[in-house]
């Protein structure tokens, strides 16, 4: 968590804590630079009526607080991550249309160094193409309100990409006859744009 702050004609360290129900100090002298890394500890409390007070480590005068609350929920357990640093990882490409332009990897993205890439340009042509890349199966028996997060970038005129989900795809065969639950990614022709969606199952 990034705690920032700023300073007019104060140049001393300063004492940041945590005010509200389960208030504790976060660092008790720091130097003025207007910005900290705090690592939320383990075993602090939920609750959802936090603020981060700034003041002067001596004395306490000048101080601020933040003018909103915030909360500190559950840690959150990753079922799945695959970031495409070097490689496609376990993920599947499938080529319904097009079998001359598939996914692959490539080394750029945001973040670097790397992410899965598929484009249907060419040799100066635009070719049709339906092409797939699956995730592995993942087992949600054990958990409950799910969220996934992607990040995606497009460019050039053409259908959007699409997210969609299922079931009962056995990871064989044409995907497309089985997936439902489908996000479309918004984008505007000939830009590039990057976005990070979110799949609730309750």
């Amino acid at each position: 968590m990034e705690i920032t702050w700023t300073s007019e004609n104060f140049t001393d360290n300063v004492k940041l804590e945590l005010t509200g129900t389960n208030a504790t100090v976060i660092a008790a002298s720091v130097e003025n630079t207007g910005t900290y890394i705090w690592t939320i500890p383990a075993d602090q409390p939920v609750a959802a009526d936090y603020k981060v007070k700034v003041s002067d480590a001596a004395d306490g005068d000048p101080m601020d607080e933040s003018d909103d609350v915030f909360e500190i929920i559950e840690p959150i357990n990753a079922l799945y991550i695959e970031t495409f640093d070097t490689d496609l990882g376990t993920w599947t490409a499938y080529s319904v249309t097009g079998d001359d332009q598939v996914w692959s990897w490539a080394d750029y993205g945001d973040p670097e160094p790397g992410c899965a890439k598929m484009s249907g340009y060419a040799s100066g042509t635009y070719f049709d193409n339906e092409d797939w890349l699956i995730s592995p199966a993942m087992n949600l028996d054990n958990s409950t309100q799910e969220i996934l997060t992607f990040s995606s970038a497009f460019k050039y005129d053409g259908p959007a990409m699409q997210l969609m989900l299922s079931t009962d795809y056995d990871g064989s065969g044409n995907p497309s006859e089985m997936a439902h639950g489908v996000i479309s990614p918004t984008k505007q022709p000939g830009q590039t744009a990057s976005l990070t969606g979110r799949i609730r199952r309750n």
